[in-house]
């Protein structure tokens, strides 16, 4: 796959670090390697969650969720109840959490933590990428999360535009992406990280610019980490 900035969709992307690009108009930062949309899949399965990223993402579940929470009173001063999506759910924590006030749905394309959300926690996560659901109704949706994920988007305006037909006039959609990810790939020694991981270096300005500011119709909460 050839690379594309996402959010000026420059095609002619410039190495500037070992195996991470830039691109010369908007500054973006991505892996030098676009993988293909299958390969992407193939990463996030157990072992993601279980010795390659996290070392237990299971065993720290009442850590994350203490996290979860904040996210979730964030979510809750601005919408306090309605219909909430969350993309690249994992193993649904936060939709255990948040369906006490919401009706709630994930999507995550890892089969095997879907399959530990719908049978340990109750919660209706589907094992399909985002991209491609058909069963959501343009403007069904008051909230769609996206903690940690836009950063490891393959595609990530169109799933910032599949978002957007999904909410109602006046919904949120809520971020959180980390910044530092290629500069933690880089120090640990992850060597072959930076060559599988599409992972952008996201800010506001260049999220703005992505979203297309002044956005209409809906609104965003983005928290860069």
């Amino acid at each position: 796959m050839n690379l594309i900035c996402p959010v000026c969709e420059t095609a002619n992307l410039r190495t500037f670090y070992q195996s991470l690009s830039r691109c010369p108009d908007c500054g973006m930062i991505t892996a030098s390697v676009a993988p293909s949309v299958e390969a992407v899949k193939a990463m996030y399965e157990s072992q993601y969650f279980n010795g390659d990223e996290y070392s237990d993402y299971l065993g720290d579940k009442r850590v994350i969720q203490r996290n979860m929470r904040k996210w979730l009173s964030v979510v809750r001063q601005y919408v306090p109840s309605g219909v909430l999506v969350e993309v690249a759910c994992a193993y649904g924590f936060f939709l255990e959490l948040a369906q006490r006030q919401f009706t709630v749905k994930g999507y995550d394309v890892a089969k095997e933590v879907d399959s530990y959300a719908r049978q340990n926690l109750r919660v209706p996560v589907t094992d399909i990428d985002f991209l491609s659901v058909d069963s959501l109704a343009p403007g069904s949706v008051d909230v769609i999360v996206m903690w940690d994920f836009l950063e490891h988007a393959a595609q990530p305006r169109q799933f910032i535009e599949r978002a957007e037909r999904m909410l109602r006039p006046g919904g949120y959609l809520f971020m959180i992406a980390s910044v530092l990810a290629f500069l933690e790939i880089q120090i640990e020694g992850k060597a072959g990280w930076a060559e599988k991981l599409p992972t952008w270096k996201w800010d506001s300005p260049r999220l703005r610019k992505l979203l297309g500011k002044p956005i209409t119709g809906y609104h965003v909460w983005f928290n860069a980490m």
